[in-house]
């Protein structure tokens, strides 16, 4: 079974789209399906990137995650749901759509092409806390097919310190897609007790400017509660050669951040460049790994 277009039925309220949709005004809706369509909030500076997300185990970029951005003229980007803080929280299930919408756009033109490569997309906890918010968006899922497509990633941020309702906010997901990863607040936040999630990943955010010992204590936690889940393990921010050989050296399976590779593509990449930027990529890990591996004296032989 194929994908219906998610620009006309998740977006712009065609084809049984929720009711909601009508309560939002006539030039929020237009804005929303811009971000859908073109990866950009008219007015807000903010542009949807695909960040790269690399297997730290297996050496090679696997993923592109498509990750709010702010760019202001003379300052760093800002990424994720802080871009968006300007907003009401009724909002967030339409942002929430359009990100989804948008992701789904980049992964069916990199199929199209047949570069392999897992895309994902994120949803704030607070859209799934909510009954409305959790319609709008299975409608959503629903409407882009995504049980049909086996790479796409769904990541839940902005999870509270305790996430309460952690439980509750991956079950109204999981019927719809198999890799869905939760991004942790910290390491207070232990979801041990709430047994089995049935997610595919765990994320953590690096502290910035972590030291040897808080990076590999990081690392060491989350892979803890990543055994307990059955789950794979992802860290991001990782902005420090250091931090990487860490990461790696701990077991953390994904990785991203400024010292894997600062890139990112738009939605209208031309898949060829794409590709050619996973190789490369790949190709780097090697050479790093080789240029660090302890050399063998070849003298020293049984």
């Amino acid at each position: 079974m194929g994908m219906s277009s998610p620009e006309s039925d998740a977006i712009a309220g065609t084809g049984g789209a929720p009711a909601q949709s009508a309560a939002l005004p006539s030039e929020n809706r237009d804005m929303f399906a811009q971000l859908a369509t073109l990866g950009r909030l008219p007015g807000h500076n903010v542009e949807l990137r695909f960040v790269p997300i690399h297997d730290l185990q297996r050496n090679r970029l696997t993923t592109f995650f498509c990750t709010p951005a702010f760019s202001g003229r003379d300052a760093s980007p800002v990424l994720g749901y802080r871009v968006f803080e300007g907003m009401g929280a009724h909002e967030l299930p339409f942002i929430d759509r359009a990100i989804l919408a948008h992701a789904v756009k980049f992964a069916r033109r990199l199929a199209a092409a047949g570069t392999v490569a897992a895309v994902g997309t994120s949803v704030h906890y607070e859209t799934l806390a909510s009954s409305k918010g959790q319609e709008i968006y299975q409608h959503a899922l629903r409407a882009a097919g995504v049980a049909d497509y086996p790479f796409l990633v769904l990541n839940i941020e902005d999870v509270p310190t305790g996430g309460a309702r952690l439980a509750e906010v991956v079950a109204a997901v999981r019927p719809y897609l198999k890799r869905i990863f939760v991004h942790l607040p910290d390491i207070e936040t232990s979801i041990q007790h709430f047994g089995h999630l049935g997610v595919a990943g765990l994320t953590l955010s690096l502290p910035p400017q972590s030291d040897r010992v808080t990076a590999m204590g990081t690392a060491k936690w989350l892979i803890r509660e990543c055994e307990a889940q059955a789950a794979h393990s992802s860290v991001d921010q990782i902005d420090s050669e250091a931090a990487r050989e860490i990461m790696a050296l701990a077991g953390i399976r994904f990785g991203a951040g400024a010292a894997l590779g600062a890139r990112a593509f738009y939605g209208d990449a031309n898949p060829a460049d794409v590709e050619v930027y996973m190789a490369e990529a790949s190709a780097e890990h090697t050479a790093d790994n080789s240029a660090s591996a302890p050399r063998v004296d070849q003298h020293q032989h049984a």
